[in-house]
C-alpha cells in the first residue's frame, strides 16, 4: 500500500499488523523501493487471505455500508 493521506495511513498499518500487505510511503517512493515493496507484498498472501475471509464472515461489504448507513441515519435524526 502507498497511503498519501487522511485515512490511508491507518488503514494501511492495520493491514500490514495483520500481514496482509506492505507500506511504502509516498514519499520514500521511486521504483525500486516500489518494486520491493511489490515483492513483499506477495509473500502476504496467507495474511490477505484471513482478512478477506474475516471480512467475509462479518457480512462483507454490504454489511459494512449498512452499518455506515445505519450511523447516518441515527446522526442526521439526532440533529448532529
Amino acid at each position: 500500500m502507498v497511503p498519501f493521506l487522511r485515512d490511508q495511513f491507518e488503514v494501511a498499518r492495520r493491514a500490514e499488523h495483520c500481514g496482509g500487505g506492505t507500506i511504502l510511503h509516498h514519499k520514500r517512493l521511486r521504483p525500486d523501493r516500489l518494486r520491493t515493496a511489490v515483492e513483499e507484498a506477495m509473500g502476504c498472501r496467507a495474511g490477505a487471505e484471513l482478512v478477506r475471509d474475516g471480512f467475509a464472515r462479518a457480512g462483507g461489504a454490504e454489511a459494512a455500508a449498512s452499518a455506515l448507513e445505519g450511523l447516518v441515519a441515527e446522526r442526521k435524526k439526532a440533529g448532529v
